[in-house]
């Protein structure tokens, strides 16, 4: 039997219970492992410290989800 391996990493606030320098190793990971194996990262959190780890930011407000440019 042959399994497919996910292509995504689904990560709901990854850092709610790390302090800041843990959060943040913890994002490095993902974000390392979403380049060397090609895969996107879908990452959903309060915590604005790390946003500068994101390829993309979207915001979502009112229900509506919206591109941040940077």
């Amino acid at each position: 039997m042959h399994r497919k391996t996910s292509r995504e990493i689904l990560a709901d606030e990854p850092t709610a219970s790390l302090d800041f320098q843990r959060g943040r190793h913890v994002v490095e990971m993902i974000r390392m492992e979403v380049h060397k194996r090609n895969q996107a990262a879908v990452m959903v959190t309060h915590d604005e410290r790390i946003l500068d780890l994101a390829d993309r930011l979207y915001c979502m407000e009112v229900g509506k989800l919206s591109e941040v440019k940077r």
